[in-house]
């Protein structure tokens, strides 16, 4: 799929050439030990060592102890170092990238310093560049936490068909919904950081609990449909992701698309709203690549989560409530000022 989209696609490539280039500060390098049998890490700046293609990773941080970037251990990150310590997630990562042909990757919490406030400001308002100029994002679809990795055990299953009358045939059977199910509703498209990762990386691998899904501009696929589901199936496979990056990264004036992009915006704050954060205050934040997106396409004034473009429309937003769930979902008012009150940003909740 990599090579197939690098090489033939001519969406993707145009969108490739028209990106500037860019470089995280700091990135994962790849190597292996003497023996070529386990996979060594080290923290690399690509200011010394030139500009590099890079893959990222989009996970879940759960609750279980994971290896982070600290003051403390910076030094120590700068030294070749096992992969053997780190959770397996990334360890399935470090393995993915390599036998992608890449040697380097950028992960939140081994590239960001944790403990140090103002760095994280600095690679938080760059997380969207580091995302969108990344040659490929590996999501770690169904991992909660970094113990599950990306890689998951399978168990085929087959099923019996009993035949009343005519000639016993072989069938394939497939899931109605696979990409609902093993997507859009796996841990990862839960968490609210994950909406600009996912949103605008140009191509994304993502590993979910029975296969291997493919994204980029042209093409939406998986192991079971290798070149795109057969037209039969193909509504099943709508990505919302792809059509909203798609909409607010094409640069035309034409009201008509403008108007699509106002959507598209729509539809991801509908989505975004309704994901977690383990920190309220990321709210705006975590969205701001997107919004960077917008504003360049659009040339409008970012307002707090709205757009000054047909302001008067966009405050007509309101709590939602799926069915079943009206007594379950928040929609209390974040306790301390993160958005104005006009704002959807000032909810806890979906809207």
């Amino acid at each position: 799929w990599l090579r197939t989209c690098t090489t033939s696609h001519e969406e993707c490539r145009g969108l490739a050439n028209k990106t500037p280039s860019f470089a995280p500060d700091r990135l994962v390098e790849i190597s292996t030990n003497d023996e070529g049998e386990s996979f060594m890490w080290r923290l690399v700046c690509p200011a010394d060592i030139g500009n590099v293609q890079y893959l990222t990773l989009s996970h879940c941080w759960g609750l279980s102890p994971h290896t982070s970037l600290t003051r403390d251990n910076y030094s120590a990150f700068l030294e070749p170092t096992p992969d053997s310590e780190l959770p397996k997630t990334f360890r399935h990562a470090l393995s993915i990238t390599f036998s992608l042909g890449f040697h380097f990757i950028w992960i939140d919490s081994l590239c960001i310093v944790q403990d140090d406030q103002k760095d994280w400001e600095t690679q938080a308002s760059m997380m969207g560049s580091v995302y969108k100029h990344a040659s490929c994002n590996i999501a770690a679809t169904w991992a909660a936490d970094g113990d599950d990795g990306c890689l998951v055990p399978r168990k085929p299953w087959t099923m019996t068909l009993n035949h009343e009358l005519g000639q016993l045939d072989e069938y394939l059977v497939t899931h109605s919904y696979p990409y609902q199910e093993n997507i859009w509703e796996a841990p990862l498209n839960k968490r609210g950081w994950v909406a600009q990762e996912r949103f605008l990386a140009k191509k994304q691998l993502s590993f979910a609990k029975d296969q291997v899904y493919w994204e980029c501009k042209e093409l939406v696929a998986s192991e079971q449909f290798p070149e795109g589901p057969p037209r039969e199936l193909g509504h099943t496979f709508h990505v919302m992701a792809s059509r909203s990056s798609d909409e607010l990264r094409k640069p035309t004036l034409d009201f008509t698309v403008e108007a699509e992009r106002r959507k598209a915006w729509s539809e991801l704050v509908n989505f975004y709203s309704d994901c977690k954060l383990s920190k309220m205050s990321d709210k705006l934040i975590a969205l701001a690549g997107l919004a960077e997106e917008m504003r360049l396409a659009t040339g409008d004034y970012y307002l707090a989560g709205l757009w000054k473009k047909d302001l008067e429309k966009q405050l007509c937003w309101n709590t939602t409530v799926q069915p079943g769930r009206r007594h379950k979902v928040n929609r209390s008012r974040i306790p301390y000022y993160l958005a104005p009150s006009w704002s959807w940003a000032s909810l806890d909740g979906p809207v």
